[in-house]
């Protein structure tokens, strides 16, 4: 796995993961430190071509928005994390 880059989806502040410590198929919840506003995080690993998605909303997406979600390199459906299933979003 690479290290992951994601950005604000307000101002577009960039962060990296460059320890790689945020977990594929969790849902990360961020405060931004350049403008204070929430956002989440969700980083999915293809199983077709095993290449990473960063997904990032500026709410907390619901369970549906997660459900369909698709690989950005080969666009292979995912099927929603196993944590997130069973749990309103």
């Amino acid at each position: 796995m690479c290290m992951t880059k994601f950005s604000c989806p307000t101002c577009g502040h960039g962060y990296q993961d460059e320890l790689e410590v945020l977990d594929e198929g969790e849902m990360h919840d961020f405060k931004c430190e350049n403008c204070s506003n929430p956002f989440h995080v969700l980083i999915k690993e293809c199983l077709k071509c095993t290449a990473d998605t960063v997904f990032v909303w500026r709410e907390k997406p619901t369970w549906e928005a997660v459900s369909i979600l698709a690989c950005s390199s080969c666009g292979t459906s995912y099927s929603p994390p196993d944590d997130l299933q069973d749990e309103q979003l």
